[in-house]
């Protein structure tokens, strides 16, 4: 009798862990692959740390092999993950804010700022885009660095994004790295708002930090995001020796290849645009070598939004070097995918061919 008391109560307090126990779903081969029963211990950098409620190991995850964290304590977290997963988008936001306001975990917090960005972006509200980069830049501007938000004029929500930025450079323990970043981001959502004063502010105190950045080799990224930065608000207000300039001037610190590449489109936009409406043939071909060299560096990038981009502006100066074909062949690579260009470059294609 003692014995089936104890195997009773055995069972049960592993049926009880059971109900209790965390759980994470990952990518195996593309397919769902459910880890049950563990308990989550921690993350740390790029993985999620566990220990099985089964065996006692341990064992880990990278993160963004995760499809899906089920935590037993935290359910706003795990609500939001299966929506996340079920594409509920406006139920996935909700439940992310959730967790990133009441969760005490850092792990929990930083998952739900990644994803809130993802999902923000996915519903058009900037704002939740810019809070949750707010709140991972305040924490590691470096990991922050590989979630930066993209901005256009055409995105709604620019002036609640800068709301979100000003607010968050308003708190008095950013170190330098950190103020940099927020302020780097602020000049992209003003230069997509054309908002002229705001621009010059901003970059009178991005200035103050520049030359002092340059010293500092591990803030290379924060530095080149900045450079980029100004070069681009540079670019839209038709000063192009400046562009060329920032660019030249901080060279070296241009060591992750999506910088490279915008970078180098930036370049050749510059150049482009200083030809004027009779250009010389050769500097033509040369603008037209900057284009292509985009196009090269970007090979290994997928989708890199710069190549359409390039690939039309080359197809354009072929047409000015009274090269039709080459151009078409250029125009029908961007016509191929479904791109901001591709509408433009199938017209030109129909046009040059009407033609022949």
């Amino acid at each position: 009798m003692k014995r089936l008391v104890l195997l009773l109560t055995i069972s049960l307090t592993a049926m009880a862990s059971a109900a209790r126990a965390d759980e994470i779903v990952v990518s195996s081969g593309g397919n769902p692959l459910p880890v049950p029963n563990i308990k989550i211990l921690r993350v740390a950098g790029t993985k999620l740390f566990y220990r099985s409620n089964t065996s006692g190991n341990e064992g880990s995850r990278e993160l963004d092999q995760i499809q899906k964290i089920k935590v037993d304590d935290e359910p706003n977290l795990t609500a939001a993950e299966e929506a996340y997963l079920a594409k509920q988008w406006p139920a996935a936001m909700d439940g992310y804010q959730k967790a990133l306001r009441s969760s005490e975990k850092a792990w929990v917090k930083d998952r739900s700022a990644s994803r809130l960005i993802d999902v923000g972006d996915k519903v058009g509200r900037l704002d939740i885009v810019m809070s949750a980069y707010v709140y991972m830049v305040s924490k590691d501007a470096k990991a922050a660095a590989g979630t930066r938000p993209k901005v256009n004029d055409t995105m709604p929500g620019l002036d609640a994004a800068v709301l979100e930025l000003n607010k968050g450079l308003q708190d008095s323990k950013l170190n330098d790295e950190r103020r940099v970043a927020l302020l780097s981001m602020l000049l992209d959502v003003q230069r997509a708002r054309k908002d002229t004063t705001g621009q010059t502010e901003t970059l009178e105190q991005l200035q103050k930090y520049s030359s002092d950045m340059g010293n500092d080799p591990t803030m290379a990224r924060t530095l080149a995001d900045l450079t980029l930065s100004i070069a681009k608000s540079a670019l839209q207000q038709k000063n192009y020796d400046k562009v060329l300039a920032e660019i030249d001037a901080r060279k070296s610190s241009f060591v992750d290849p999506n910088q490279q590449i915008e970078a180098l489109m930036l370049i050749a936009q510059a150049k482009d645009a200083q030809l004027g409406t009779e250009p010389d043939p050769k500097k033509l071909k040369d603008v037209g070598l900057d284009y292509m060299r985009v196009v090269a560096n970007a090979r290994d990038i997928p989708n890199a939004p710069q190549v359409p981009a390039a690939l039309f502006a080359t197809g354009r100066i072929m047409e000015k070097l009274n090269e039709p074909k080459e151009a078409v062949r250029l125009y029908s690579d961007v016509a191929k995918t479904e791109n901001a260009f591709s509408a433009q470059a199938k017209e030109a294609v129909d046009r040059l061919n009407s033609v022949k």
